[in-house]
């Protein structure tokens, strides 16, 4: 995936939105206005200790000039479990679109959360590019491993977790596979879990979840579970695996036609004449522009937002964010497989279960 729109971003295209809380008490009115840089103490706390968020979304200008959002709510839920998870201020959701960051600015040297933040809004005619949450200290360490993937002519990483290396996303995308199963016989497209915290619950995603659910239902089987190499791998040799894409916000749907793993590119299947990629981006465009009404694509100008619409990724996320709300923890260790923690209250517990461990390690380890 080419990175060179970085540079070529022109001021004169650009439009900034920017409002700042007063103490974290309130937010002030936002100001729009032409792109200009911002102005910021040496000292803040996004320059130091990397206490800043973003978000990505776009929007679209449909076959009868109305322009749309496409499912807001959920860039803004997202955006909100970010800024609780990183000690920044919360805000309304229904005031921010486009491409919204929030950072620390207080001008003091220690760890400690800001007291002082400004959340600005970048409006771009084309789109900048846009883990479980969206910090930008989760996305700079990437950038080393992205050079040794460019070393082997990869345009992105394939992340994997744990000894059975386990497929959770490539590059800033969630991954989709689509295969046949060994055991039913049937279609199945499959993409890992939000279960053990380790999958940043995407809009893309999750839409793509229900239209398979909704459209596509006599035809393969979506499923959300673990899926590692050696699985993968076993796939493609029985020529059972169909098709492997990402999918994002800023490329929708992007094939993968091969994965260099242990010193050797497996080619992956990329012209099949069955590809679903190809069908779900057809109807997710067809959502985007207009063609077909859905409450999905949000008017900006009727607002036509659907309060009750489902946002159960970031359900989850709360819950496995704020477990030491219901259960603190004053340390936490792995024994055997299993996790033992002392709790603060008297009593202590033990932990068969493997993705509660990477839930608590992920979310209650680093609780002061």
């Amino acid at each position: 995936m080419s990175r060179s729109y970085v540079s070529g971003l022109e001021s004169s295209k650009l439009q900034i939105v920017t409002c700042c809380p007063s103490q974290l008490k309130r937010w002030t009115s936002p100001l729009i206005k032409p792109l200009e840089n911002l102005s910021i103490h040496p000292g803040s706390k996004v320059l130091h200790y990397a206490q800043e968020i973003f978000e990505g979304l776009k929007a679209f200008r449909g076959i009868d000039d109305k322009i749309r959002l496409f499912r807001p709510l959920h860039n803004m839920e997202r955006m909100n479990l970010s800024a609780k998870r990183s000690k920044l201020p919360n805000f309304h959701g229904s005031s921010l679109y486009i491409r919204p960051t929030l950072i620390g600015t207080e001008p003091a040297l220690g760890v400690n959360p800001s007291n002082e933040a400004k959340l600005y809004v970048l409006l771009y005619h084309i789109l900048v590019d846009a883990v479980l949450l969206k910090m930008g200290c989760n996305y700079a360490p990437t950038l080393w491993t992205q050079s040794i993937a460019s070393s082997h002519n990869c345009a992105q990483n394939l992340w994997l977790f744990g000894e059975d290396h386990e497929i959770t996303e490539v590059g800033a995308m969630n991954i989709f596979i689509y295969l046949i199963n060994r055991k039913t016989g049937l279609k199945e497209l499959v993409t890992p879990s939000l279960e053990k915290g380790l999958i940043l619950p995407g809009v893309v995603r999750r839409s793509i979840i229900e239209l398979s659910q909704e459209i596509f239902k006599n035809e393969f089987v979506m499923s959300e579970k673990s899926i590692n190499m050696n699985e993968l791998l076993e796939a493609l040799k029985e020529e059972r695996l169909i098709e492997i894409f990402g999918a994002g916000t800023a490329a929708t749907i992007c094939p993968i036609k091969g994965i260099h793993y242990d010193g050797v590119m497996h080619k992956i299947p990329f012209e099949n004449p069955e590809k679903v990629s190809n069908r779900i981006r057809s109807k997710l465009e067809d959502i985007f522009y207009g063609k077909i009404n859905h409450s999905w694509a949000v008017e900006i100008e009727s607002w036509n937002l659907e309060k009750q619409e489902s946002i159960r990724d970031f359900d989850l996320a709360h819950q496995l964010m704020f477990l030491k709300e219901v259960r603190p923890f004053a340390r936490l260790e792995r024994r055997e497989g299993k996790v033992n923690t002392r709790e603060t209250d008297p009593g202590s517990r033990e932990k068969d279960s493997y993705s509660e461990y990477c839930q608590i390690l992920r979310y209650d380890y680093y609780r002061n």
